[in-house]
């Protein structure tokens, strides 16, 4: 594995085939929309307009020696670790079944709120952009657990749960 220099003093990590290729191009580190990652990428100039290139797109299509079809999901979530092992091919709706807490959280747990009108915690997943109810709980924890049950049967090696967070 080796290090590939970006701005604000961060670096992606790549598998040491791979280095050399990708230093043809000056990568630079972007903040991702509505998370806490960064990932490497470059301007392609060549085409008109310009097109912001991300590093784990030419690599996993690379690596499959073919145009992706869907987005590019980092199994440990971090947007930097460019290393092969770590990038897989998912669909939109798999690379969301796949992120932590979200910022706005107020209950600690994913997929559980507090609903007052009950006075209760509500579980809920969504799939395909569709949310389902998994019901009201009188423990924040008992809500978390029928969160990761679902998200296990339905997302399957995406699910991302409250137990892998640390919440649990």
């Amino acid at each position: 594995m080796k290090r590939i220099p970006l701005t604000q003093g961060l670096y992606a990590l790549v598998d040491d085939a791979d280095f050399e290729w990708l230093n043809q191009w000056k990568w630079f580190a972007l903040k991702g929309t509505g998370n806490n990652t960064f990932y490497a990428v470059h301007w392609d100039c060549s085409s008109k307009p310009k097109v912001l290139v991300r590093m784990h797109t030419v690599l996993l299509e690379r690596k499959l020696g073919r145009s992706l079809l869907d987005e590019v999901d980092h199994e440990d979530n971090n947007g930097l670790n460019n290393q092969k092992c770590n990038l897989r091919e998912a669909t939109a709706s798999e690379n969301s079944c796949h992120r932590g807490l979200r910022s706005d959280n107020t209950s600690g747990f994913k997929g559980v709120s507090w609903i007052n009108r009950e006075q209760k915690w509500y579980a809920q997943i969504s799939i395909k952009g569709k949310y389902y109810s998994l019901g009201y709980f009188d423990d924040p924890r008992e809500a978390a657990r029928a969160y990761d049950r679902a998200a296990v049967d339905l997302h399957g090696e995406f699910a991302k749960t409250n137990k892998m967070l640390g919440l649990l």
